[in-house]
């Protein structure tokens, strides 16, 4: 690993690893979040995001985790995820 130290001007002690820590620190934050959003397309759900949503009440976005919907199923189709059932 690549050590490199330098005094700043206020006399603390830097490596090149602190200064990269405080520079990518935040974009990594930035890309994760952008990552989220562009996974989580709506109507998807679960794991990897590979599941579709049920029947939820006006076609609202079901949960992008469980696959819940918190408004309620539409008609014809109950449980948490509202894919049981069948359309009336």
């Amino acid at each position: 690993m690549l050590f490199i130290k330098w005094i700043a001007s206020s006399g603390k002690l830097f490596t090149l690893t602190d200064c990269l820590k405080k520079i990518i620190t935040p974009y990594l934050e930035i890309l994760l979040v952008l990552f989220c959003l562009l996974a989580c397309v709506p109507g998807m759900c679960g794991e990897n995001h590979t599941e579709v949503c049920g029947h939820c009440l006006q076609n609202s976005t079901c949960d992008h985790v469980d696959g819940t919907c918190e408004n309620g199923c539409e008609a014809g189709y109950q449980g948490r995820d509202c894919k049981s059932g069948r359309q009336i």
